[in-house]
């Protein structure tokens, strides 16, 4: 997806991927937190492309 496109809210993931809302709602904070994606109150989640230098340096350290 381009960076900044909208992504569908969690209940559609969830459909889409066949897993329970609760961990569509987990896998999108885990992605927020490595600076992933963007969630913006009533609008939806972002992609925002590459990942910060923070989010990078804490990929790496746990694998």
């Amino acid at each position: 997806m381009d960076p900044m496109s909208a992504r569908p809210l969690y209940v559609q993931l969830a459909d889409e991927y066949g897993v329970a809302c609760l961990t569509a709602r987990r896998a999108a904070r885990e992605l927020r937190e490595r600076g992933l994606i963007v969630t913006v109150r009533g609008e939806g989640c972002f992609d925002v492309g590459q990942p910060t230098d923070d989010a990078s340096e804490e990929t790496e350290a746990d694998i």
